[in-house]
């Protein structure tokens, strides 16, 4: 019992000085930007390549579905020109990937406009908007290899992971 009594009054003192009460709140908002900002971004990067190949495709179908639903309606674009840029993207594809296979696919979608995606599935969307816009076939051969690159590094991944560690900061706080 006399052990506790001293407890109480060196949390009491603790408590009640002004320095402990500011480097108590430095350490702690330091410590919360330091682990979102260095900390979930570091862990997810590794958290995506340590995944199975199988959740990143439940990912980016679930994506895909929710899109077809909601953003994005069939494709207008002429068969032929979905053909030769399907062959344009399979020529830029990289000869080392990993287990997920690369598909290029093609929307029509007003509201998202001229854009392109790269879903965790290995799966990139064009819009015909893009297509359209585009002046040249470089250009777009420019924008299948940027959004190759997003899959292979697994950025839309990692940006699930990272918005998940964020909310799980922002729940504990």
């Amino acid at each position: 019992l006399l052990k506790l009594g001293f407890v109480n009054k060196w949390v009491h003192k603790l408590e009640s000085g002004k320095r402990f009460i500011i480097a108590s709140m430095t350490f702690v908002i330091l410590t919360c930007w330091l682990t979102i900002q260095y900390g979930i971004p570091h862990f997810s990067k590794a958290l995506a390549f340590a995944l199975p190949i199988e959740i990143a495709s439940s990912i980016g179908s679930g994506t895909l579905d929710i899109m077809d639903e909601s953003l994005m309606s069939p494709s207008e674009l002429p068969e032929i020109r979905k053909k030769e840029l399907r062959a344009t993207f399979k020529d830029l594809l990289p000869t080392e990937q990993d287990e997920s296979p690369l598909t290029l696919i093609f929307r029509k979608s007003e509201l998202v406009g001229a854009n392109a995606f790269a879903l965790p599935s290995g799966t990139i969307i064009f819009t015909d908007e893009m297509i359209e816009l585009a002046q040249n076939d470089d250009e777009l051969k420019t924008i299948m290899l940027h959004e190759i690159g997003h899959v292979m590094n697994r950025h839309s991944l990692r940006h699930v992971i990272q918005q998940s560690g964020l909310a799980l900061v922002v729940l504990l706080i």
